[in-house]
């Protein structure tokens, strides 16, 4: 009902993901949206330039003011300027010289430093050429920002910006059009980081402290913990919802154990029972930001190609998502996944199961090999042991079954989906054109239509209904020499 409105009303809904809620509930310690700001559009169907602002919450309550300010906001930043000297085509002879004719006359004591200081400075000034100053990003503008700053009109606003924007995306285009991670470049790797720590740091206080993980390892190392009692926490683990905030009164050395309702224990996060429900919540937030990162790698019409986005989100999202799934596979709440990662986890998570049991089994010394055969069958799902969902599982079968099982479009041009496509060589532009013509969604006259921004859905071949089976098997003026399979193997006819 929502984007109906929207849609009908051409608006836009001002959101920012990475500001804090206007609410933040005591209760359940989450920030929450319910104040929505909407803008209208312009003729060109832009949205209006908009900006907001969270303050901090009001003292004793829980709603956060929130600051719009409607129209564009070119920030002038006026700096001191310093001296530069360009060291590379400077006259050192020149300026030895100068200072040890001046140098002699000054007498070495303490109170003489700063005329010493006077006497290099005006040396420099006179040997070292000064560098040259760098280009202001509005240089050839300031008749414009004088007009804006005077009328405030915002067409005036976006003739200043619009060359700025324009500069600003293509530079952002070639930088990730050149970055390769096949072989671990520096560069590339250090590209995500720096998108990563684009948001505001939150800090928050560590419950564990350093401390209390050297008093862990010391009580597995049989290290006698009887001097410090303090380091110890306390965890109940059970299935009674009655005795869900109940606290166990455990004391050491004549002091109280606190009790931690989520232990963390080697990246894991616990729960009382067992069902990992708030270690995958935290996993599916860390994995919004990671799969955001990999969305800037790649746009509609520009990016990096397969080979490079495959090894990013292996190794920036699989490897978090995936990371201690012999635990928490068999859980029900899998699903805070599903929101982030819109993926056929299962399978892949199956598979890591069976190289960690393939690792178990060939080190028999290991505490979990003994019982690892003699399992018992609970009666809850999420309880058995994620090891029963192994038996007769091969990874190849079940990806086929899934895609069989998917009912895509054109699914059946490809036979294997564990092979990599033939068109996974290609920029992104042909990549995305090829992928959509191939699934049906690419922007025809029909898919126009039916989002209201044409009055008809028909071709300019006089068919009532452009689509892609017309265009590529009847169309007068676009018809293709060849079918969807040509396209999905990519024949020269395709790319052109």
């Amino acid at each position: 009902m929502g984007n109906y409105w929207i849609s009908n009303n051409d608006r836009y809904l001002l959101h920012y993901a990475k500001q804090p809620g206007t609410f933040h509930s005591s209760r359940w310690r989450r920030d929450y949206n319910p104040d929505l700001c909407f803008t209208s559009k312009t003729d060109n169907r832009h949205p209006l330039y908009t900006s907001r602002k969270i303050l901090p919450h009001f003292p004793h309550h829980q709603h956060r003011p929130a600051l719009i300010h409607i129209g564009v906001q070119i920030p002038v930043i006026s700096s001191k300027p310093l001296p530069r000297w360009n060291f590379r085509k400077a006259d050192w002879k020149g300026f030895t010289q100068e200072v040890e004719e001046k140098i002699i006359r000054l007498e070495p004591v303490p109170k003489n430093y700063k005329s010493f200081c006077m006497i290099l400075k005006a040396a420099a000034k006179n040997t070292f050429p000064e560098a040259s100053a760098k280009t202001s990003l509005l240089a050839g503008s300031e008749d414009l920002l004088k007009q804006y700053e005077a009328t405030g009109d915002p067409d005036i606003a976006t003739e200043l910006l619009d060359p700025l924007d324009a500069a600003r995306r293509q530079h952002w285009q070639e930088t990730v059009d050149d970055l390769n991670f096949t072989h671990s470049s520096r560069k590339a790797w250090t590209l995500p980081r720096h998108l990563g720590s684009a948001a505001a740091a939150r800090y928050n206080p560590p419950k564990v402290s350093a401390n209390a993980v050297a008093s862990c390892l010391l009580a597995n190392s049989k290290v006698d913990l009887s001097k410090k009692p303090d380091m110890k926490q306390l965890t109940a683990f059970h299935l009674s919802n009655r005795l869900a905030n109940a606290k166990l009164q455990v004391s050491f050395c004549g002091k109280p154990v606190k009790n931690e309702e989520f232990p963390k224990y080697l990246g894991v996060t616990l729960d009382r029972t067992l069902t990992y429900h708030e270690h995958l919540k935290r996993v599916a937030d860390n994995l919004k930001a990671r799969v955001n990162i990999i969305r800037k790698l790649a746009g509609n019409s520009w990016g990096s190609n397969a080979h490079t986005l495959r090894p990013a989100s292996l190794a920036l999202v699989y490897s978090t998502a995936e990371f201690c799934s012999t635990a928490w596979a068999n859980s029900c709440y899998t699903k805070e996944l599903t929101l982030s990662f819109t993926l056929q986890c299962g399978i892949r998570r199956r598979e890591k199961m069976l190289k960690d049991l393939c690792t178990i089994e060939a080190n028999p010394d290991l505490p979990i090999h003994d019982g690892l055969y003699n399992l018992p069958n609970m009666r809850l799902t999420n309880t058995n042991p994620s090891v029963k969902s192994l038996e007769d599982f091969d990874s190849k079968t079940e990806w086929r079954s899934a895609w069989t099982d998917a009912n895509t479009n054109n699914g059946e041009v490809i036979t294997d989906p564990t092979v990599k496509p033939p068109r996974f060589h290609l920029p992104r532009k042909q990549w995305l054109t090829l992928n959509r013509i191939w699934t049906l969604h690419a922007t025809t006259a029909h898919h126009l239509h039916k989002w209201g921004m044409t009055e008809s859905p028909a071709c300019d071949c006089r068919y009532p209904d452009q689509t892609i089976p017309h265009i590529v098997n009847d169309c007068s003026l676009r018809l293709f020499p060849g079918c969807i399979k040509a396209i999905h193997t990519v024949t020269d006819a395709a790319l052109a």
